[in-house]
């Protein structure tokens, strides 16, 4: 139970705090009693809403943005903060000097200059990214006296100290948000945002272009081209159109039934734990001892130190795990009784018994959907997908001129309605986890349902709101009553043997931040204004949090890639390797299929490139991925060969070699460049020498292992 004590008190501190009753002047800021339905029912009118005071007005002339910063808020109310400049921005230097002595401090001498790099990175991305711009911050709770409480938070930019990152990720300006044209009724939970990808790409690219070592920014320059070769990554996040969206769905006309061993997999409702041995293998059978009579067996006799260790709180159980197996009647009832209560590894029963857990009741809940959603510009993602669709057997259908591509999945596979459907409606490349759900986001789009704005649950929520914004979460109520139902069970088996009204209340406080609520981040001329209003007194969500965090995660990403490097460049040596025992491996094969039409012999020293090209096909694959100069004259349409034929085997037969001598190696000598053992000492470093065999084996090798195994260079006659 210590895991949940912390949290639980710091959840308490804060349910306290926000929820004491704000004093107020005037009767119309007192908060109205909330006489609405559960959920936002529109079966009672909403009463006219509270109104705070006035923004406080400091008593001197202020060189701050206190008054730039308070005005977004909702003074009066039970809570209201405020941190300047200076307490913000000397924090962050604070931190960053303190980073640079530990670096200093930790790292030997002869790395101190690359610590200083690090440093150097770090705090140019702090002020690119437009970190240090931020010059005010404020938040406020506020009871709006119709049920709902509003929470506002106001992160403040200072335009003269630039317009970085920060302040362009996330959109430049409040506007019609467009997911609420495509969020169906059953919503439950939704995030959508702008995030400019490509914009935020294209500033760590510049970043790095301006900030890192030529050589550093070479390499990723090189590694970046390369991926792109493989998967065109900067197209597909170019054709992007600064919009994502997730939305999670509620069906109540379609309840499931939830399998409880779930809970157990997440941690709650305790959990099934299995005996700490072996039954099968390490308990003998009757037959075992009677093979054995006289000797005693591994479990007979006193409990040795396997079998008992009073430190970590075993106890002996082998014995009595044995009769439990062979014994029947009241022998098998007495050992049953034997087994000690609340000891790991031994599940209690009826009466204290160990006979496993009580199966956990069964719960239903509404079947869950799953909608996600990208603003596009084109169709390079469709077109990319479409393949992919294909090989999958999608069927294709058509709903309103929309053209939708539905994977099948066969019902047995899955306890819920699963029909993964893919649909581009308007601007937006949409991914549905059923195809019932692709059609209620049409019919959201195309105007023909009102969708989630419509409901009234929606509109109580986000009365007073000015939906024009860049991002909105929204968290349905039914969401809350499913994940409470599910925090009761859990509650309930883990702690099964407090009383109930601690179940009870730690489930309440777990789930106080589930309640209905929506809040919506704007992005303004003046920084960032978050507002939320919820029928809680807790704000839960983690998507602003996330989303505000693109900034200093790609600020991070930018900051940390000379750390990247050694990692990347080992990563792309060994895809190298891999690729090159490829190309050595089908070049091995085209040289024993000539032989093979040839009577048996390999081809003439001075033309084997030339004899395998029927064979070989794909003339790139003579081209080795670690050769750069073989692949720029390839490039320019020449002919360029990066491995080896062994000169000893030029024009032998193939069936009268041995199969441990070398056939093919790396190591570019030209277009029918023939050698042996001394151009590849002469030419590739000892570690790094890739080999392939008459046997038809292919590896990366050295000297070493080439001796112990016999590898031979030469022709021998079997």
């Amino acid at each position: 139970m210590k895991k949940y004590i912390i949290p639980t008190l710091c959840t308490l501190v804060l349910t306290v705090g926000c929820g004491k009753k704000q004093t107020t002047p005037t009767a119309n800021t007192n908060p109205a009693p909330d006489n609405s339905a559960p959920g936002g029912s529109a079966a009672a009118p909403l009463a006219p809403p509270a109104k705070p005071l006035a923004a406080p007005q400091p008593n001197v002339p202020s060189t701050t943005s206190f008054a730039a910063v308070t005005k977004h808020l909702d003074a009066g109310g039970d809570f209201y903060l405020y941190w300047n400049a200076n307490q913000l921005q000397d924090f962050a230097q604070d931190g960053l000097e303190k980073i640079e002595a530990l670096l200093k401090d930790e790292m030997p001498r002869e790395m101190h200059g690359e610590a200083e790099m690090y440093m150097k990175l770090a705090k140019a991305a702090y002020i690119e990214s437009g970190l240090e711009s931020i010059d005010g911050f404020g938040a406020s709770s506020f009871r709006t006296g119709t049920g709902l409480r509003r929470h506002k938070v106001m992160i403040h930019h200072n335009p003269a100290k630039g317009d970085g990152l920060m302040w362009k990720a996330l959109g430049t300006a409040p506007h019609e948000l467009g997911g609420l044209k495509l969020m169906p009724a059953t919503t439950a939970y939704a995030v959508h945002a702008d995030l400019d990808v490509a914009g935020t790409f294209k500033w760590i690219k510049g970043f790095i272009a301006s900030n890192l070592p030529a050589k550093q920014g070479a390499m990723l320059a090189e590694l970046l081209e390369e991926a792109n070769a493989e998967v065109p990554i900067e197209k597909i996040i170019n054709s992007t159109g600064g919009e994502v969206g997730v939305y999670f769905t509620l069906n109540p006309d379609k309840m499931i039934e939830l399998d409880p061993e779930m809970l157990r997999m997440f941690g709650l409702g305790g959990g099934r734990v299995e005996p700490p041995w072996d039954m099968e293998e390490e308990m003998p059978t009757d037959e075992a001892e009677s093979e054995d009579e006289g000797e005693p067996g591994p479990t007979d006799g006193p409990a040795t130190s396997e079998e008992f260790d009073p430190s970590n709180g075993e106890v002996p159980l082998r014995n009595r795990e044995r009769k439990l197996q062979s014994g029947d009647g009241p022998g098998k009832v007495a050992a049953l009784a034997e087994l000690p209560r609340g000891i790991p590894g031994v599940p209690l029963g009826p009466e204290g018994f160990g006979g496993g857990e009580p199966d956990m009741p069964k719960i239903k809940i509404p079947e869950p959907g799953l909608v996600l959603v990208l603003k596009v510009k084109d169709n390079t993602i469709t077109n990319l997908l479409d393949p992919l669709l294909k090989l999958a057997g999608t069927t294709a259908q058509q709903v309103d001129d929309v053209t939708m591509h539905t994977i099948p999945v066969p019902a047995e596979e899955s306890p819920i309605d699963l029909s993964p459907t893919f649909l581009q409606v308007g601007e937006y490349l949409v991914i549905t986890s059923t195809l019932d759900l692709a059609k209620q986001v049409v019919a959201v789009q195309s105007g023909k349902a009102a969708g989630l704005a419509g409901t009234a649950e929606f509109k109580k929520l986000t009365n007073g709101l000015d939906l024009k914004a860049n991002m909105i979460t929204y968290t349905s109520n039914q969401l809350g009553e499913s994940l409470r139902k599910i925090l009761d069970l859990g509650m309930q088996e883990e702690f099964r043997r407090e009383p109930k009204i601690v179940t009870d209340t730690m489930a309440e406080l777990y789930s106080m931040p589930l309640k209905s609520q929506v809040t919506l981040l704007s992005v303004t001329g003046e920084g960032y204004l978050i507002q939320n209003q919820t029928t809680g007194h807790i704000p839960m969500d983690p998507a602003v949090v996330a989303a505000i965090a693109v900034v200093p995660v790609a600020v991070a990403a930018a900051a940390a890639a000379p750390s990247a490097l050694p990692a990347l460049a080992q990563a792309k040596a060994r895809a190298n390797r891999i690729k090159s025992l490829n190309n050595l491996s089908q070049i091995n094969r085209a040289l024993r299929a000539y032989a093979e039409n040839n009577g048996g012999k390999l081809p003439a020293a001075d033309k084997w490139c030339d004899a395998i090209m029927r064979e070989v096909q794909a003339p790139i694959l003579f081209v080795s991925p670690s050769d750069p100069e073989a692949k720029a004259k390839f490039e320019r349409g020449e002919k360029v060969c990066s491995y080896a034929f062994n000169a000893a085997l030029a024009g032998k037969s193939l069936f009268e070699i041995d199969h441990n001598v070398v056939l093919v190696f790396e190591c570019n000598l030209g277009w029918n460049g023939t050698g042996g053992l001394a151009d590849l000492r002469k030419n590739v470093p000892p570690d790094q020498w890739i080999i392939s065999l008459i046997n038809g084996s292919s590896r990366q090798t050295n000297p070493n292992w080439m001796q112990r195994n016999q590898v031979q260079w030469k022709s021998r006659i079997r």
